[in-house]
């Protein structure tokens, strides 16, 4: 295409995307007289405002509405599950998240040593144990609220992104999506995970309005804080610059605006580094966790799972300490921490040009994990919980075997829009790749879940309006995406009771911990091994 259009898809992605035309006088037309105006075709995301669409685009109530369902659902699930033993008792990361918290809590805010988990999580648990106690319903609450303000979030910014109806679409989907309030009420980090991209596409859509250098410092903000739950990322920063680069015309707004956006970024991470050069001696942006979980996904006798590096040892409390005895014992001496990651890392890097056959295989693996239907939860999963909560359990029906072949037809739909559409597409892909790079959990590819909704609403919505005007030849392809995806997204790859059997014996591992309740604990060994 010419330049100057490509130009103006980037300087206006939804605009120009759209089709929006300016209003010219007819040249026929004298001066003060009737203007005769042109008919531009109604597209998708175009049409006049009626005064139905009018009357319903109130957006204040509508994100009033969206907030009050979402922390009603979440709120409900929360009292269906209150007497279930999990409601009490943490298991798997839950444990060293809460006992860090607590050390915070007690006045240690600095701690010791480079980070090995990503911090921001945990001192979010901490500010909430300084303020209101270590009570967990406390945290559970305050959850609640922050996953019901990332549905508003989303939805504000893909009515921006795209148009109002797709999404308050989304916006709806994430409030009674089963894996956001499953999610939610956990005692992790992917509540500030899904909130966190939340703001990051509504920092993206503001600062595509507009139009200023100075506004993509936001972007950088909002990505700062996401590479501070999820430490991969940081990949998606590249992405970002890239696209302000392509987008601004101007030599100097474009330097301008990757300046900023990059001092969005440095501000967070800044911190956090030299927080890590002071206490641990080195300067890392975030975590020393890269090197294991590189060789954790890429070694001979990886699933594309996670896997203790210790058998039997998977614990989040030993991880560090194993990864770090481990590397010591080959190497016959004390190692620092990016000596550790390095260890680890070039182990992988080892097996991927030894085997490259193998490593390709374990790849593509990898990538169907990550979109197929079923949760690979390490120490909980809904499956479990949806045992004690009938609204969890009627909410499955929605997982990513649905929600994965909806997404990829709504990038067909919505490709021909242009700039900023395109640019979450890409950002949904080079994360997917930074997860894949590693191995595949389902809180690693939690992240997604605004990205896909977004994806999902739009097909809904487009093909709705394609259909009424019998527009098949755009529909088609959408829909052969869908049906390709779908087989793939659904292929049966792992089983749903043995994710519910591992976390079933972590439950019981836990109430095997706690005086008086053996008999329990037996009871859950038992389930374990049927299932």
């Amino acid at each position: 295409m010419p330049v100057s259009h490509a130009r103006s898809l980037l300087s206006d992605p939804i605009g120009a995307a759209r089709g929006r035309a300016i209003p010219r006088r007819h040249p026929a037309a004298p001066s003060g007289g009737p203007i005769a105006r042109r008919r531009v075709p109604v597209r998708p995301g175009n049409r006049p405002a009626t005064p139905a669409r009018r009357a319903s685009g109130r957006p204040l109530t509508v994100w009033i509405g969206t907030f009050a369902l979402a922390l009603a659902v979440r709120l409900a699930y929360l009292w269906q599950i209150r007497a279930s033993p999990a409601f009490a008792l943490l298991v798997g990361d839950g444990v060293a998240y809460d006992a860090w918290a607590r050390e915070l809590a007690a006045g240690n805010w600095l701690g010791t040593g480079v980070f090995y988990q990503a911090p921001l999580y945990p001192y979010f648990l901490g500010v909430v144990y300084a303020a209101a106690g270590q009570s967990l319903v406390a945290v559970r609450l305050v959850q609640a609220v922050l996953g019901a303000a990332a549905c508003v979030a989303l939805g504000i910014a893909g009515s921006r992104l795209f148009d109002r109806t797709i999404g308050v679409a989304a916006a709806l989907a994430l409030a009674v999506y089963p894996t956001a309030f499953f999610s939610d009420a956990l005692i992790q980090k992917s509540v500030l995970d899904v909130l966190f991209v939340g703001m990051l596409l509504l920092a993206l859509a503001e600062a595509l309005r507009r139009r200023r250098p100075a506004s993509w410092v936001f972007p950088g903000l909002a990505l700062g804080a996401l590479v501070l739950t999820r430490e991969n990322a940081l990949a998606l920063a590249p992405v970002l610059l890239g696209f302000i680069t392509l987008r601004m015309s101007d030599p100097s707004a474009r330097l301008r605006g990757v300046l900023w956006c990059v001092a969005g970024l440095v501000a967070v991470l800044a911190p956090v580094a030299l927080r890590n050069l002071a206490v641990g001696g080195e300067l890392h942006l975030t975590t020393a966790q890269l090197g294991p979980n590189l060789y954790i996904g890429n070694h001979a006798g990886a699933t594309g799972m996670y896997q203790p590096l210790r058998y039997g040892r998977g614990d989040a409390s030993v991880e560090r300490l194993d990864a770090t005895s481990l590397a010591e014992e080959a190497a016959g001496r004390a190692l620092t921490p990016a000596e550790v990651s390095a260890h680890w890392r070039d182990k992988a890097f080892d097996f991927m040009r030894s085997e490259p056959r193998a490593w390709l295989a374990l790849l593509g693996r990898k990538a169907l994990l990550f979109v197929n239907r079923v949760e690979l939860g390490d120490a909980e999963d809904p499956y479990t919980y949806s045992d004690w909560s009938w609204l969890l359990r009627a909410a499955l029906v929605l997982h990513f075997g649905v929600l994965v072949p909806l997404a990829a037809a709504g990038i067909v739909l919505t490709w021909r829009r242009g700039g900023a559409v395109r640019l979450l597409a890409v950002l949904l892909l080079v994360y997917a790749a930074s997860v894949i790079a590693t191995f595949v959990m389902a809180r690693y590819r939690h992240p997604v879940l605004p990205l896909l909704l977004l994806f999902a609403a739009a097909a809904v919505v487009e093909a709705r309006r394609l259909v009424a005007r019998r527009q098949w030849s755009r529909l088609a392809p959408a829909l052969l995406t869908a049906v390709c995806v779908a087989i793939v997204a659904n292929w049966p790859l792992v089983s749903e009771s043995s994710v519910r059997a591992a976390s079933i014996y972590n439950l019981a591992r836990r109430l095997d911990d706690e005086p008086g309740r053996l008999v329990e604990a037996i009871a859950y060994y038992r389930r374990a091994l049927e299932l």
